[in-house]
């Protein structure tokens, strides 16, 4: 069978959008009603946020946006004894900056899958062969659950006439517009014979609307006899009774009552349901088949249903028993007997708590609550509120809607998390109250750079940044120091990372820097007569998406170590002096030097003692004589 879908799309204010679909009554499971998405906005959620009563048991919405059947759709079981079947599903339309509510109206069309069905498929009844043209026997009708088109119109009786073609029987209709009763009765159309003919076997056909009409058919046997000629009668034709819908199981309700002037058998009632009421509430109601008390036999919720509508049938006790019928009308009075039902929607349902980006602009949203109250009036009518000293609001939009929105710039590195309590509470004179605990978390931007905090050496002593130092002869590996830095954001916004760079033009890379832990090592061999000091430039990055960095400036001095031999200012002297001069006089300069810091002064000395006889050195290298000399004689 295909399933006709008509849509109709309008907006009105708050953001409501109004979607109407039309199905058919069969529309089998996984049918797709409709989009409930205009084309080009695929990347939006659909959540369902209230459904009418069994809509969630036969619609469900796919996560493109799809609304699609869940089982085979009985029009009879949504909606019985109903001439119009209409649904309504509350939505929300994500994402959140353009939360928009979704009100899906749902009209099921009858089509015609009921065949009639009389209560018997077979019924013996009896006539007086006494009995006047006129006279009559009632038998219960067919029921068909379709809607008033496709139900029961008209009814055909066959082999109603006798071995002469006299039409011995008639039929007729009988229908109580004020209550909604009909009875059908067999209408004896001559006189009977029971010595001509002892029994006739009718056949009456229901058939119902529509263009494939179904029938249903009853057989009925007419046995000739003096019978029954009374059928019972109710002391009313409506019955009423009000109930609170707390009431308990087994508690009477009403008791019906009819009374038939036979007597004997003839005179006996009996009270039973008609085929439509035990079709749809037998499982609810249950009558006392002697005194006619009407019982609940399961709990009644005004929220479910409001008014109940049965049919009793009262039966007499003769061979050939009459049938006639009454109405009871059973209303259910609310008692706030509902908790508010409390349903929180966030960005991420999955992770069970709502959040917001730190310094998010005032207004923006962090949760949508969607509360439904099955109760009625004001036991349905339902307030909700939040804790005053967090920086949240609730705003109302539709009825039972809110949104929780921040009322300022939220910083995560001083609070990270907000635990809101939402109350909500009904008006019913004894009000019902559902508490809920919200888990807001404030989402990290980078927004902090990283700080540098100390620097400490390879002793973990804290060091100012111009006391760092190394010996020239420091090993490659060496740990100068280590330095360190701090980013209060979270995550990789707050994962700090170091890199290292000379200042001073050296094409050696003589430091480097661990990336993670900021240790500085000696990464070549160091001179200190060729660098005496490296400034190095440290900068301190986080790995947020959109880096944030610090820089600090450090100079590292290179410590001497006497590695270099003093050398001469010349690799040899030869000087002259004459003899017979006085002692002291002057002979020759000697000059040294060394690369090393510490020896810049060098010591200077004969290295062989007995020349200490001959000369005298000062310590400035000036060479003079200690004794006057003879060319011609010994040294």
């Amino acid at each position: 069978m295909l399933a006709l879908v008509c849509l109709l799309l309008t907006t009105t204010v708050l953001g409501e959008k109004i979607i109407d679909f039309e199905i058919y009554d069969a529309t089998p499971a996984n049918f797709s009603v409709g989009p409930l998405l205009s084309s080009g906005v695929r990347e939006k959620k659909i959540i369902l946020l209230k459904t009418h009563a069994g809509a969630e048991k036969n619609f469900t919405i796919t996560p493109s946006g799809i609304l699609k059947t869940k089982t085979t759709i009985d029009r009879e079981a949504i909606c019985p004894n109903k001439a119009e079947c209409n649904m309504t599903l509350e939505a929300g339309i994500l994402p959140a900056e353009n939360f928009q509510s979704l009100t899906i109206n749902l009209k099921i069309r009858d089509v015609n899958d009921n065949t009639p069905r009389f209560p018997f498929g077979r019924i013996k009844v009896k006539f007086s062969e006494a009995a006047e043209p006129g006279d009559y026997v009632t038998i219960p009708p067919a029921s068909d659950p379709d809607s008033p088109r496709y139900s029961v119109q008209r009814y055909v009786l066959r082999n109603a006439v006798d071995r002469f073609n006299n039409k011995i029987f008639i039929h007729k209709l009988i229908k109580n517009k004020n209550v909604g009763l009909e009875n059908l009765r067999i209408i004896l159309n001559s006189r009977l014979d029971r010595e001509l003919i002892e029994s006739y076997t009718l056949q009456i056909l229901a058939i119902d609307g529509g263009d494939s009409r179904r029938t249903g058919t009853l057989k009925v046997s007419v046995i000739v006899e003096d019978a029954n000629d009374h059928e019972p009668v109710f002391k009313q034709s409506v019955y009423k009774a009000t109930v609170l819908e707390n009431i308990t199981k087994n508690t009477p309700i009403v008791q019906v009552s009819a009374s038939d002037k036979d007597s004997g058998d003839n005179g006996k009632v009996s009270y039973s349901w008609n085929s439509r009421t035990e079709q749809n509430y037998a499982n609810t109601f249950r009558i006392d088949s002697k005194n006619g008390t009407i019982f609940p036999i399961v709990p009644l919720d005004f929220e479910d249903v409001q008014e109940y509508e049965l049919y009793v049938l009262g039966t007499d006790s003769g061979s050939s028993p009459r049938f006639s019928q009454t109405k009871v009308i059973i209303n259910l009075e609310d008692v706030n007997d509902n908790v508010p039902d409390v349903q929180i929607i966030t960005l991420h349902d999955d992770r069970g708590y709502a959040s917001v980006e730190e310094n998010s602009k005032i207004g923006s949203f962090v949760a949508h609550v969607s509360i439904t109250d099955q109760d009625f009036g004001d036991n349905g009518r339902v307030k909700c509120v939040i804790d005053d000293n967090v920086p949240f609001a609730m705003e109302s939009g539709l009825e039972k809607q809110y949104q929780i929105v921040t009322t300022k710039q939220l910083n995560r590195e001083k609070q990270s998390q907000y635990l809101i309590t939402l109350k909500c509470k009904d008006f019913g004179k004894i009000p019902n109250v559902a508490d809920r605990l919200i888990d807001v978390r404030v989402l990290d931007l980078n927004d902090n750079s990283p700080a540098f905090q100390e620097i400490k050496d390879h002793r973990g002593k804290i060091l100012k940044k111009d006391q760092l130092q190394v010996a020239e002869n420091a090993s490659i590996g060496h740990v100068i120091a280590r330095i360190r830095a701090t980013d209060p954001d979270e995550g990789r916004n707050g994962s700090v990372i170091y890199t290292l760079k000379q200042i001073d033009r050296v094409s050696e890379r003589l430091l480097e820097i661990d990336r993670r832990s900021g240790i500085i090592r000696v990464s070549k061999n160091l001179d200190r007569e060729k660098y005496g000091r490296i400034r190095i430039r440290v900068k301190a990055s986080d790995e947020g998406l959109v880096s944030k960095h610090t820089s600090i400036k450090l100079t590292v001095k290179i410590l001497d170590v006497d590695d270099n031999l003093p050398k001469f200012g010349q690799e040899s002297y030869e000087k002259s002096v004459y003899e017979n001069r006085p002692i002291g006089t002057f002979v020759v300069l000697v000059s040294a030097n060394d690369d090393d810091v510490k020896d810049k002064e060098v010591q200077l000395r004969f290295s062989r003692p007995q020349d200490y006889q001959i000369f005298d050195m000062d310590e400035s290298g000036r060479i003079t004589t200690k004794q006057i000399f003879d060319r011609q004689g010994p040294i």
